[in-house]
């Protein structure tokens, strides 16, 4: 135990004075940061993607369905009630 004590791997607790071992974690913020860039990367092209058949395909356009909708329901009730 003197080998472990003397690479720092386990400190002495302040509080009971007892050896309590160091706790080493694997999150860095260093690999999480190009993680993010990727995902907001990805996110945008995405995006892009989307406007892009939005602007060529006008019948997904959702403003442009309800229109048609609203007009289908206003040509049906003219017909009921002419």
């Amino acid at each position: 135990m003197s080998d472990l004590s003397k690479d720092n791997e386990y400190i002495l607790c302040p509080i009971c004075r007892g050896n309590a071992a160091k706790v080493f974690s694997n999150f860095n913020w260093h690999h999480q940061t190009p993680n993010f860039v990727k995902f907001q990367e990805s996110a945008d092209e995405k995006m892009h993607y989307a406007e892009k058949r939005l602007s060529e395909d006008k019948s997904l356009d959702p403003v442009a369905w309800l229109e048609k909708v609203k007009t289908a329901n206003l040509a049906e009730k003219a017909v009921k009630s002419g």
